[in-house]
């Protein structure tokens, strides 16, 4: 292939790409203005409130799970970023253990909604996996 072909070549790559990226961004932005379906947990079922409650202490528990992860991976770490990162990790563990993950006797007494505890309570493995939060 001659320099020029080459060139040519790259130069049209080089437009379709951009013009992907344009239109990925366009469609991302009319995603992000979509509108939010409200939901009102007073008016759910049981089952609703069930599943929001198992959903969250799901998600709670792969945010806990990955800071931890990153922690250990890069504590001993001479990079004053990845420390900085590490700190900040450090830190999310810490505000969802204490303001987040609630021991099951204290939510028991204190829940708006005890059958929802009941239900993430059954689903229970032996390694305890889901969070009550």
């Amino acid at each position: 292939m001659y320099p020029a072909q080459r060139a040519v070549a790259l130069e049209v790559s080089n437009s379709a790409y951009s013009q992907f990226l344009e239109r990925l961004r366009y469609v991302m932005n009319e995603l992000r203005q979509e509108e939010v379906i409200p939901s009102n947990v007073e008016q759910m079922s049981g089952v609703g409130r069930s599943k929001i409650r198992h959903v969250g202490g799901w998600a709670v528990r792969k945010v806990l799970n990955r800071a931890r992860k990153y922690i250990q991976m890069n504590v001993y770490t001479n990079s004053e970023s990845t420390m900085a990162s590490v700190k900040k990790q450090q830190l999310i563990c810490e505000l969802l253990e204490e303001n987040v993950i609630q021991p099951y006797i204290e939510l028991e007494e204190k829940s708006k909604f005890p059958e929802t505890l009941e239900v993430t309570e059954g689903r229970q493995y032996r390694q305890r996996g889901l969070l009550h939060i």
